[in-house]
């Protein structure tokens, strides 16, 4: 007869063990063995109620659970500290998370721990079951701690769901693979629900998103490391890494995706003053907003979008028509440039005493390398240019890819959105000035 927990209080204040429950530990990713949900819900709700650490045997041990593990239910808010010693929780069940972590603003520390789901539950090779309520952890409204390892969940590996609370000060250790989306976070935008947070994440092979922050979501005064490869595996049109309220972070991200269109995402407006630093040399890297207080570091230095200032190195631009060229009398013209990792950032000034003829929208030429992509990305800003008063769009001659120019964002001094012809051109003397950054 063994000594349990639950009948000597000689033991109160030491850890206990879900074998003190009854757990048996046989459970297979099959789906078969005994159903210990009941035992480990009694170990969890024990250590939570009488405040005293939860450790789980491994030792080959796998818990089969048949619903929700719940840390913190019918209004019992408390510390817990729980290490599961990487023993396998094997989820046999749908439409739920594995383990809920839930309760006011108690900090919640869970260590360790080894989520998959039963075979019979578990995700496909062909992504093509789904569950989005199918998932690892879900983490609502409380401080927590979680490390360890999910896998191959239908829905979200770990979804953090805050709605007017505080999840404040939270970390992260986790590796993430084959599920829907690998680390999913919602939220509220009116509770500033996510702050001065520890992230680290690694995902690998998921269907979707592989880091997905929607915009109600506020992630403010983060260091966050996220590793990405080898997601968007059902859905190649998202960016692995997508980020839509960001403000005050600092980013590390890891992202290499062969079969994605887009690799990182920070393009939404709403974020601001972050640092976020890519670590493949700006390979396959899109839509990182470097307005707004951002800075964007591609293995070296931090750096933002620059006017003509006459830093870095000396190049000299072109301006001729798509058609025929104009007569430019006193046509002088600069330009600086700086490479940072796979990206070039380019300014320049023209100017001239007097044009005439010419036919086709203007182009900018001669710029210091070729652009790897079919449409070159990147912003423009022209000044003083002696036209009608409009917004214009000048394409890039010299940045090309097989004969497709981009057609960066350009704008003049007021206006709407309208290119720009030699035929506009006045008689009379002219500048233009501007800076531009694209993809080598």
């Amino acid at each position: 007869m063994s000594l349990t927990k639950v009948s000597f209080s000689m033991l109160n204040g030491a850890p206990v063990s879900p074998l003190d429950f009854g757990a048996v530990g046989d459970g297979t990713v099959a789906g078969g063995g005994t159903d210990d949900t009941a035992a480990l819900q009694a170990f969890i709700n024990y250590c939570r109620d009488n405040n005293v650490s939860g450790y789980v045997p491994n030792n080959d041990y796998s818990y089969r659970i048949t619903s929700s593990l719940v840390t913190q239910h019918n209004g019992s808010f408390a510390v817990l500290l729980i290490d599961f010693n990487n023993a396998k929780i094997i989820a046999d069940f749908d439409s739920s998370a594995a383990i809920i972590v839930t309760g006011g603003a108690a900090d919640q520390t869970l260590l360790n721990v080894n989520l998959c789901p039963s075979t019979a539950r578990a995700m496909n090779v062909s992504y093509s079951n789904a569950d989005a309520l199918s998932h690892g952890i879900s983490v609502t409204n409380t401080i927590v701690k979680i490390t360890g390892l999910i896998t191959s969940f239908k829905g979200h590996g770990y979804l953090h769901f805050d709605t007017a609370s505080n999840s404040n000060t939270s970390e992260w250790d986790l590796i993430i693979g084959t599920c829907n989306y690998g680390a999913y976070f919602k939220g509220d935008v009116a509770s500033n629900n996510l702050a001065v947070c520890q992230a680290k994440f690694k995902i690998q092979n998921c269907a979707a998103y592989g880091f997905f922050a929607e915009s109600n979501c506020t992630i403010r005064a983060w260091n966050a490391w996220v590793y990405a490869e080898n997601n968007c595996q059902a859905d190649t049109s998202v960016a692995a890494v997508t980020v839509q309220r960001s403000v005050g972070n600092n980013w590390w991200i890891y992202s290499e995706q062969s079969n994605a269109a887009n690799e990182i995402d920070f393009s939404a407006t709403t974020n601001s003053a972050n640092l976020i630093s890519s670590f493949r040399n700006n390979k396959d890297v899109i839509n990182l907003n470097v307005a707004y207080g951002n800075q964007v570091m591609f293995g070296g230095s931090f750096v933002g979008p620059f006017k003509y200032t006459g830093n870095g190195t000396s190049w000299t631009p072109s301006l001729g028509g798509s058609t025929t060229n104009p007569t430019f009398t006193g046509l002088t013209s600069s330009g600086y440039w700086t490479r940072v990792g796979n990206i070039i950032y380019a300014a320049f000034t023209i100017s001239w005493t007097a044009a005439t003829g010419g036919s086709g929208n203007l182009r900018i030429g001669n710029f210091p390398a070729a652009a790897t992509l079919a449409t070159v990305p990147g912003t423009i800003v022209l000044n003083n240019i002696n036209t009608p008063a409009s917004t214009v769009s000048v394409a890039f001659e010299g940045v090309n890819n097989g004969g497709n120019y981009g057609s960066p964002i350009c704008t003049l001094d007021t206006g709407a959105n309208t290119n720009i012809a030699t035929s506009d051109l006045q008689a009379g003397a002219a500048s233009l000035t501007g800076s531009c950054w694209f993809f080598v």
